[in-house]
């Protein structure tokens, strides 16, 4: 059964933004170009999913097993050298 309520959240290198309710993150596709090293961060109530970046080209599909991560109230978002499209439902 494939499922239909999942949703993309596209955040530029260099940035930060945040979603407000609950969702739960799904998987993230991050995108470098080999600026330099980066990370990408999500924040939210309970802890942190934290990712280094290699100074080269490519990109990184992470999905994340089960139910994915649940996000309180409020969830936060930040990318150095790197974009990233982040899924949730």
């Amino acid at each position: 059964m494939m499922q239909t309520d999942v949703k993309p959240f596209d955040l530029s290198s260099g940035g930060g933004d945040f979603m407000e309710g609950r969702v739960r993150i799904k998987g993230v596709t991050l995108t470098y170009n080999g600026d330099g090293m980066g990370y990408f961060v999500i924040y939210w109530d309970e802890g942190y999913y934290y990712v280094d970046v290699p100074n080269m080209v490519g990109n990184i599909n992470i999905l994340l097993p089960g139910e994915g991560i649940r996000t309180g109230e409020f969830s936060a978002y930040e990318a150095f050298n790197c974009s990233a499209t982040v899924y949730y439902g």
